[in-house]
């Protein structure tokens, strides 16, 4: 008898807006596996949604279209994200190459020079941290710690 695959949905973020009016959207959905009743593990790596990484179990709630809304985060996975904004967007296909190389994972946002980045609790941030702190030194991007798990 073959397993069934878990049911994929996706859970809404509301985002809350900051006083320059970022960012630019008010929701991100991301993708999930539902693993019990309201509980969903996250399986995409956030843009813009800060407090949650891939791999963590959240709750949700149903609105009154039947969409999913993260309620709160129930365990989690121990990852890290980060976001990058990189200058040059051309530079961006050969800087996640160079993440991947790493062992780094990442999603690029619908802007082209927003990069998100997975750091695995499994694997040391301290190549991650070089990387892109060299990157900024040299002025080719700005970072922000969106989930900070790890400790450096």
């Amino acid at each position: 008898m073959l397993a069934t695959k878990p049911k994929r949905v996706k859970v809404y973020f509301e985002l809350p807006e900051e006083e320059d009016g970022y960012p630019p959207d008010r929701v991100e959905s991301l993708w999930a596996e539902q693993v019990g009743p309201r509980e969903f593990k996250i399986d995409s790596i956030p843009i813009f949604v800060l407090g949650i990484a891939r791999g963590d179990v959240v709750a949700a709630y149903t609105d009154e279209r039947g969409e999913l809304y993260f309620k709160e985060l129930l365990h989690s996975s121990g990852n890290s994200v980060f976001r990058l904004y990189v200058f040059d967007e051309k530079e961006v296909p050969a800087l996640r190459r160079m993440l991947r190389d790493l062992g780094y994972e990442s999603e690029q946002s619908y802007a082209p020079s927003l990069v998100a980045v997975e750091i695995p609790a499994n694997r040391p941030i301290h190549p991650f941290l070089d990387l892109i702190v060299k990157q900024a030194k040299e002025n080719h991007l700005e970072y922000q710690e969106a989930t900070l798990r790890q400790s450096s």
